[in-house]
């Protein structure tokens, strides 16, 4: 009913496309590319390396290593996984029943411009740790068409995903790779997104409203004199008033969203959400889902690039009652030079100039944390007063807890405390009103340890990284989306075209030369291609350079891939696999067909 209540703006929604021969078309300014994540499982369980790692047994100790047999170590011994029931009343979370996580995040392709364009993606949570946030299980299910981000809601975009995730709850019917049918369930158990982000996927109030947390009905403090988006706020919450505080609750959520989407007028909307701190999200027509619960508080941006951060920058051009000493600083410097040689190489080094601002505006989240546990104390010891040391300190130890692989029950009790324990040192030397959001929601971090287990299970380095091979297709500027999307899935079905590694390399067409030569530059991974990569070149010299679908003389879609070989003049061998397939050197090109 939103919709009813816009004004009419007149905005073109279709342009007009001239064809040959005078003929035209019209066609949309923006376009919603979109994939129904039932069709992306479908393709996933007609491969038997994916049905393979759905049968490792979830409480086999066997599957993990010793140092993380106590614990929870991963999202299956989370409450969320182990409370959720079927429409029968049973444990939902069967071999062939999947749960789902869901991000949705904006960025931009372009380095010198500021079109933004959102992506969703889904990850399958019944697969291994080690194996669930690879690329090739990774689902994108749609892409959010530009400029930039939607002001308050995407529940447009959300719709046909929940319509599909609804038919997934009932079950849908597979085929396996053995050819025989199976009917599976999905559920959405996680939502892992940003703050913003996760604002208009639920649909609850930014962090400028009264009521900013989507966990507790905490309220947030304004600066007398102050008022609307520009009035400065505190979220310090110390212990007394956190365990006072209302929670919020399913189905108080549910209602007061219904509420808001059967309200008669738009002002009557405006005051329900002003009220309640929650406005209607598509997500809520899903019978099982918990908005309270299933949605995770991501340590990457809440600690790593909030709070870390933060803490770095107060310090080194803070007010004078707690400013470093330009000395001081080329001091830390110093150290961090020392410890750094100490440490080993895969860790990666920290930019030399992260007590500037230009180093510090180029730090990554993982920069971060390394910088926090393992620099920051033995770094400022001595050179800070002793009250600013100790939230130093206390961030750094909540961290590192925070970071384990399988926290227990009394490890994450500490880590609770610890972040209530830097909160109210942070309060006392910067004082309350610099504390965002981030210091609230980290106080709920707890909770969300206990839902989905270890704080890997749901931070987003690894969708940050799916931005990052979205973004890099090559676009010609026009129909951006379309052209990320679509080359994203030929990614997809370019490295998983066949089910078993055998169906390309005993090809009866390929010279024993070029079936050696696969055999050694590629690799065998549970039957899989993986050493082939559109569009990247390898150490192999193989390159899988273009890829089209043609049609044979009885109507059959056939893959035609095209493999470019790297020939070099002075290794005799890859002469000599040029020389016997017959293609010229110059050309440097084999075609398998």
């Amino acid at each position: 009913q939103q919709k009813s209540y816009r004004r009419v703006c007149n905005e073109p929604l279709l342009y007009k496309k001239n064809l040959s021969f005078g003929k035209f078309e019209w066609v949309p300014f923006k376009t919603f590319h979109y994939c129904p994540p039932s069709e992306l499982l479908k393709s996933f369980f007609k491969r038997q390396h994916f049905v393979d790692l759905l049968d490792a047994p979830q409480d086999d100790p066997t599957n993990v290593p010793p140092s993380l047999h106590r614990g929870i170590w991963d999202v299956w011994h989370g409450k969320v996984w182990r409370q959720l029931k079927d429409s029968g009343g049973n444990k939902f979370f069967t071999k062939f029943n999947i749960g789902l996580t869901l991000n949705v995040d904006w960025f931009r392709p372009f380095s010198r411009s500021l079109y933004k364009v959102g992506v969703m993606f889904m990850s399958v949570l019944n697969l291994p740790r080690q194996q669930r946030m690879k690329q090739r299980w990774t689902m994108l299910v749609g892409i959010i068409p530009g400029s930039s981000e939607p002001k308050l809601t995407i529940n447009d975009f959300l719709e046909p995903m929940v319509t599909d995730l609804e038919r997934l709850w009932t079950g849908i019917d597979v085929v396996l790779p053995d050819g025989s049918k199976k009917k599976v369930k999905a559920a959405l158990v996680c939502v892992a997104c940003d703050l913003p982000a996760s604002r208009k996927v639920l649909q609850f109030l930014g962090h400028k409203a009264d009521f900013g947390c989507n966990k507790c009905k905490f309220s947030a403090d304004r600066q007398p004199g102050t008022h609307g988006a520009s009035g400065r706020m505190t979220y310090y919450t110390n212990h007394d008033t956190l365990s006072s505080i209302p929670v919020r609750t399913a189905a108080e959520v549910r209602q007061q969203a219904l509420a808001y989407r059967d309200a008669s007028t738009k002002a009557q909307q405006d005051h329900l959400a002003k009220t309640n701190g929650v406005r209607y999200s598509e997500l809520l027509r899903l019978p099982y889902f918990d908005p309270v619960q299933m949605v995770a508080v991501d340590p990457m941006h809440c600690f790593f690039l909030g709070l870390v951060a933060r803490e770095v920058t107060l310090v080194v051009e803070g007010s004078e009652s707690f400013m470093m000493s330009s000395a001081n600083q080329q001091i830390v410097k110093e150290r961090m030079k020392s410890i750094s040689r100490q440490l080993p190489l895969d860790i990666g080094r920290l930019p030399g100039k992260i007590l500037d601002a230009d180093g510090r505006a180029k730090m990554t989240a993982a920069q971060w944390k390394h910088f926090i546990i393992m620099y920051a104390r033995a770094c400022f010891i001595g050179l800070v007063t002793s009250a600013v040391y100790k939230s130093i300190r206390l961030l750094a130890e909540a961290v590192e807890l925070l970071t384990e692989e399988s926290p227990t029950d009394e490890l994450i009790d500490l880590i609770e405390s610890k972040i209530q324990a830097h909160h109210e040192a942070f309060c006392k030397v910067y004082g309350k009103w610099k504390m965002t959001i981030n210091y609230h929601m980290a106080l709920h971090t707890a909770d969300c340890l206990r839902n989905f287990g270890p704080a890997n299970n749901f931070w987003l380095f690894a969708y940050e990284r799916e931005n990052a091979v979205v973004g890099s297709a090559p676009t010609n500027g026009v129909s951006i989306e379309g052209q990320l999307f679509k080359r994203y899935h030929l990614q997809y079905q370019l490295e998983n075209s066949f089910n078993d590694i055998s169906d390309l390399l005993q090809l009866p067409l390929l010279p024993p030369e070029i079936d050696n030569f696969l055999h050694s530059w590629t690799n065998y991974d549970h039957g899989l291609l993986t050493g082939l990569h559109f569009g990247r070149w390898l150490p192999s010299r193989l390159q899988l350079a273009a890829s089209s679908t043609v049609t044979d003389a009885e109507g059959e879609d056939l893959m035609r891939i095209q493999l470019q070989l790297d020939a070099d003049e002075e290794d005799d061998s890859m002469s000599g696999l040029m020389a016997t397939c017959s293609v010229p050197s110059s050309k440097k090109k084999l075609f398998l067909t």
